[in-house]
């Protein structure tokens, strides 16, 4: 077991808890090594230019917020590559939405905190955007597969919002529901897509 991504102390949101009649394995493959579902719901939102680090074995070995990262074609099943204590970073841009006017670029650092094969699989993932206010809070979301049975998978889906002090308290409640409107439409296609696959 690894150190957690997730604040402490932050209470958690479920976006999602479904049954899942398939391995427990397959469904990890499907969410986290093969690019097929990602390209499909990326496609759904419009979104463009998606770029990807490998996954590595330490935070430090990823480029920084700052740093640019190589426009890669959607990678290719790779299994192995998700392991315990292993981050993953990718970058995509996503139409004008909502407050957001222009154009903007999403960020998310993706982490693997548990994997025992076929039985049990935790990862988190810390969420950043250009979108207006996307400075003033930070975004975590917990994904974890727990075998039922060898044809049963349960995958329960939650998230937490973390706000900057510095963030403006009468602006505040106007983008805390444009950011879950976001977050629960956004699990909504993945619901949707999930279910075709």
């Amino acid at each position: 077991m690894s150190s957690n991504m997730w604040p402490d102390g932050q209470e958690a949101k479920t976006l999602l808890c479904l049954r899942v009649h398939c391995k427990a394995e397959d469904l990890f493959r499907t969410l986290w090594e093969q690019p097929d579902l990602n390209v499909q719901l990326h496609k759904i939102r419009n979104d463009s230019n998606f770029r990807e680090t490998p996954w590595v074995n330490s935070l430090e070995e990823l480029p920084r917020t700052d740093q640019p990262l190589e426009l890669l074609p959607p990678r290719p099943g790779q299994p192995g590559a998700v392991a315990p204590n292993r981050w993953h970073k990718s970058r995509f841009d996503s139409p004008p939405m909502a407050m957001a006017t222009k154009p903007f670029q999403n960020e998310e650092l993706h982490h693997c905190i548990e994997l025992i094969p076929g039985q049990r699989y935790k990862m988190e993932l810390k969420a950043n955007t250009t979108a207006p206010y996307g400075d003033k809070f930070d975004l975590f979301f917990r994904h974890l597969i727990v075998a039922e049975n060898k044809m049963t998978t349960n995958l329960h889906i939650e998230f937490t919002l973390v706000w900057l002090p510095s963030m403006n308290r009468m602006m505040k409640a106007v983008i805390h529901r444009a950011i879950e409107g976001g977050v629960y439409g956004a699990h909504k296609t993945f619901r949707e897509v999930l279910e075709t696959f």
